[in-house]
């Protein structure tokens, strides 16, 4: 059955924003990180230990996200 046109734009709308989330969630989790390490003066070790982590899973969280998005642009196809 052919998906509708509103249908389409909803998937495409769906995917654009899980899209943006994944930027966002990267920006701030991974450039933010990286930023606050090089500006800081000192770091205590807690902070050295929990930044990258933080890092890594905002990372991996931006790249599911994305993940998802092509998952939802995959529906199109099936229309």
């Amino acid at each position: 059955m052919a998906l509708s046109d509103a249908s389409r734009e909803r998937i495409i709308s769906q995917s654009n924003f899980f899209n943006g989330l994944a930027t966002g969630l990267f920006a701030t989790g991974v450039l933010g990180t990286v930023g606050a390490m090089i500006v800081a003066n000192s770091l205590t070790s807690d902070a050295l230990f929990l930044a990258p982590l933080f890092g890594m899973i905002c990372f991996f969280g931006s790249f599911a996200l994305h993940s998802l998005a092509q998952w939802k642009l995959g529906d199109l196809d099936k229309g």
